[in-house]
């Protein structure tokens, strides 16, 4: 049996050059990102990309994100598109990416990589939401989270994953039920425009700015260890990465 060995090299290039141009954006119109996930353990581990790695994710404050999709389709390259979550190809998926779109580009990955590259190449780019400091309004929030959730997991059953357990598996099917019942609530649409609304108008409550803790409104696993200290966001700092340095959390390191 031939052993066939990942070049990733080749795809961490065309990657890297989508950030470059995503952060001369950011440069530009003086917009917050941080390198996150496993970009930014890749980031000082490594000083660039986790070797086996083929993601790169980063996060915005609301505000900033919010900036980026109104320039985002006169400013980028014409080869770059930003799509954001809710909305066509796009619609299961509740953050964006900056895709670059050429054909040729993705054949060519797929025999210099030795992969079978579906996707076109892409950056993640997540929403940073501030999070209630009165227990009430966090249980408020905490609800409409897991009522979000029953309704995307009716809508779109393969978001669960796979592999779970049979109580797992049971407890998604129960979700999916509930989904069904709840999903009356949101207004149809072909995609998911409709959720990710009722999502944004909820999460522009609460300030980035003057909150104390920070989380993605739609993550779904890890619970409460994505609910993170703002401190430890802070103003950021600037590290190497491969050709070029990106920002990552001022507490990266705890993080």
């Amino acid at each position: 049996m031939e052993l066939i060995e990942w070049n990733l090299q080749s795809f961490h290039n065309v990657v890297l050059d989508i950030f470059k141009a995503y952060a001369a954006i950011c440069k530009k119109y003086g917009l917050r990102y941080y390198a996150f996930y496993g970009t930014a353990l890749g980031a000082i581990r490594h000083k660039g990309f986790i070797p086996w790695d083929d993601d790169f994710d980063v996060v915005m404050p609301r505000s900033d994100y919010a900036r980026f999709a109104e320039i985002a389709s006169k400013e980028l390259p014409s080869h770059l598109k930003f799509r954001r979550g809710g909305i066509g190809d796009a619609s299961p998926i509740h953050f964006a990416k900056v895709v670059d779109v050429r054909e040729d580009v993705r054949e060519r990955l797929c025999k210099e990589c030795r992969l079978q590259i579906e996707e076109y190449p892409y950056i993640d780019v997540f929403v940073f939401d501030g999070l209630p400091d009165d227990l009430n309004d966090m249980a408020k929030w905490w609800r409409l989270r897991r009522y979000v959730r029953m309704c995307q997991l009716f809508r779109y059953p393969e978001s669960a994953g796979r592999g779970r357990s049979f109580l797992g598996k049971l407890k998604i099917v129960a979700c999916r039920f509930a989904g069904m019942l709840l999903n009356r609530n949101f207004r149809l649409t072909v995609d998911n425009t409709d959720m990710m609304r009722v999502v944004d108008e909820v999460c522009e409550k609460w300030s980035y700015e003057d909150a104390k803790c920070v989380a993605e409104f739609m993550f779904f696993r890890n619970k409460a260890s994505r609910i993170i200290p703002k401190s430890l966001i802070g103003e950021g700092r600037m590290v190497p990465f491969c050709d070029t340095e990106i920002c990552v959390p001022s507490g990266v390191e705890i993080i």
